[in-house]
């Protein structure tokens, strides 16, 4: 069967298919980026809508900001087998963006990264903007953010994603994956936040691997997370 698929050549790329539920990790270890581009979809689709094109029969163009500049990245004829898929199977938005992000050296050949810290560069090459990744280990800041903190910058509109330390049952008895990464979807009335898994949707994994939608307290945040990735605003993006 071979470790590439032919590129679809009918991909929809309107504004409605960029959404936080979009994405389908399947056998890349990138789930970093991909709650990043999850993220980013939720921020603002059209963005990202804006950045992507069709430009012929199975090619398309990304603009990356690469090096300070944009870039336009060619992906045609063939994307990695096992790479990100929509829900339903089917290539689709994300698909290209990773074999783009590939192709532009953000992610390694395999779709991978070095580490958490790396993974980040994905929001400025999406975005235009930088990003901040913080952990608790000491080469990298001495602390997490709070969760006042982590709050604050979901409710000013900035996407943010959450790393797992370890499986781990929630607060309200959800699984939480180990060494994964969630985009943060909402804050909630009573406090609590909303996270969205890129495994896809439900149907994709049993519920001992946890479920697509989790929602976490403040004390599983600090039981069970140990990275965070905020980026700026929708209105600091580079346009």
């Amino acid at each position: 069967m071979g470790s590439t698929a032919d590129l679809q050549n009918d991909i929809p790329l309107d504004e409605g298919q960029f959404t936080i539920d979009s994405i389908s990790q399947e056998g890349k270890g990138n789930c970093v980026t991909l709650s990043i581009l999850a993220s980013v979809a939720h921020a603002d689709p059209a963005f990202l809508a804006e950045h992507i094109r069709r430009v012929g029969r199975e090619r398309y163009e990304v603009d990356l900001f690469i090096d300070g500049e944009w870039t336009t990245v060619e992906v045609s004829g063939k994307v990695d087998r096992d790479g990100v898929r929509g829900p339903d199977g089917d290539q689709n938005w994300a698909t290209i963006y990773e074999q783009a992000l590939i192709e532009a050296d953000v992610l390694s050949d395999e779709g991978g990264y070095g580490s958490n810290a790396a993974a980040a560069r994905a929001f400025e090459a999406v975005t235009g903007t930088g990003s901040e990744y913080r952990d608790d280990l000491w080469n990298v800041h001495k602390e997490m953010p709070s969760y006042e903190g982590v709050v604050n910058s979901v409710e000013r509109g900035e996407p943010v994603v959450l790393c797992t330390i370890d499986n781990s049952a929630g607060g309200d008895g959800t699984q939480i994956a180990e060494k994964h990464a969630y985009a943060v979807e909402s804050v909630n009335p009573d406090g609590t936040m909303t996270l969205v898994n890129p495994w896809g949707s439900d149907e994709n994994y049993d519920n001992s691997d946890g479920s697509h939608r989790i929602t976490i307290t403040e004390e599983d945040y600090r039981r069970l997370f140990d990275g965070v990735v905020t980026g700026s605003s929708p209105d600091e993006w580079d346009r």
